[in-house]
């Protein structure tokens, strides 16, 4: 038997795992087979980043007065702030982007990631958004959505996180790539 290797898995996530797989150089038996098959599907069951347990990714495009709910990226037109995770409204040049919640004055925790320098934190894809989740005293909208902003927001349609990247923004709509964790 030849030493194991660490060979690729794709997970359903798209994401890729490495598995420590044996390997031989002559033919093996097909229980053989299926004992290596079972150990790769019960390790690209695992998630790549311990942190997440995602199970959703999407992207999605808002327009004014539109809000979505992330577990089933549902857009929800009007301003229906109980209704929603995410409601986008019109503000001038840019699209303002708020928390959904039991009232407006009572949003649901978010995070907009800032810099040591307490600049707005610009990422290139959702992957560099960290995973951190909001404390209940976090909230405050977002009013002029850039290209780039990074965001983790506590679900308020259903349990759970959401991480988003702000993919494009306009003045008319917002363009938001997502991923759904626990």
């Amino acid at each position: 038997m030849v030493p194991p290797q660490l060979l690729p898995v794709l997970l359903s996530s798209g994401r890729t795992k490495h598995a420590i797989v044996p390997t031989m150089r002559t033919h093996l038996p097909m229980h053989g087979l299926l004992i290596i098959a079972a150990t790769i599907a019960s390790v690209a069951s695992c998630e790549s980043n311990p942190r997440s347990t995602a199970d959703e990714f999407g992207v999605i495009t808002l327009n004014a007065d539109d809000g979505v709910v992330f577990a089933t990226g549902e857009i929800i037109p009007g301003d229906k702030f109980n209704q929603v995770d995410l409601l986008a409204t019109e503000n001038g040049d840019r699209i303002r982007l708020a928390t959904g919640g039991p009232t407006t004055t009572k949003p649901n925790p978010i995070i907009w990631f800032e810099s040591a320098g307490g600049m707005l934190e610009t990422y290139s894809s959702l992957d560099e958004v960290p995973y951190d989740k909001p404390s209940s005293e976090t909230g405050a909208a977002m009013l002029k959505t850039d290209t780039g902003l990074g965001f983790v927001l506590e679900n308020y349609t259903s349990s759970g996180f959401t991480k988003g990247w702000i993919r494009s923004a306009t003045a008319s709509e917002v363009v938001i790539e997502y991923e759904i964790f626990e």
